[in-house]
């Protein structure tokens, strides 16, 4: 589910039969809660629908411009947007994985009570690993590192192998070499 079709309503719909799950979205870490698309909201001023996310470059942002996301525009409350830890709690996972990827403008640093109350949630959901990004690095960095990740997985190493062996190849490329990048 990509963009607006990542809405709660489908995103609950579809998890439970996942057998792995990549959420690359925002997290509110004070809220323990996964933000996902609220769909089209209404500008009342001139009565048509537009995506509350804007892409920008290879990452969707929410939009964060008050003087476009004026008073004008009628969002959908939290509740229709936001999954949280305690409505994880609810759901009957069979993910053998399932990876939060958040973008780090949204909501500042991942707090230890927001990680380990959405993993806690995650894993007594059913979802037998939890794999969760806990700082900002550089999108090429992030992209190289899940690239080398679902290889291997794909090639049937286990998670831990797995993401030692995408940490491996970040470190051996040559951007992103040098012990301060």
């Amino acid at each position: 589910l990509v963009g607006s079709q990542a809405s709660k309503e489908s995103v609950l719909r579809q998890i439970g039969e996942a057998e792995c799950v990549h959420l690359a979205t925002h997290v509110s870490w004070k809220l323990s809660a996964i933000v996902l698309s609220p769909g089209d909201v209404v500008d009342s001023q001139h009565s048509k629908a537009r995506p509350f996310y804007q892409s920008q470059g290879d990452h969707t942002q929410v939009e964060e411009d008050c003087s476009e996301a004026s008073s004008t525009l009628e969002l959908p409350s939290l509740s229709e947007f936001l999954l949280t830890a305690s409505e994880l709690l609810t759901l009957r996972l069979s993910a053998r994985l399932v990876v939060v990827s958040w973008s780090h403008s949204c909501d500042g640093w991942a707090t230890a009570d927001g990680v380990v109350g959405l993993s806690r949630a995650l894993l007594a959901s059913g979802a037998q690993c939890v794999l969760v990004s806990l700082w900002p690095v550089p999108d090429t960095a992030a992209k190289i590192l899940l690239r080398a990740f679902y290889s291997a997985l794909l090639q049937g190493s286990r998670v831990s192998r797995a993401l030692g062996e995408a940490m491996q190849t970040v470190q051996h490329t040559k951007h992103f070499a040098h012990p301060a990048n």
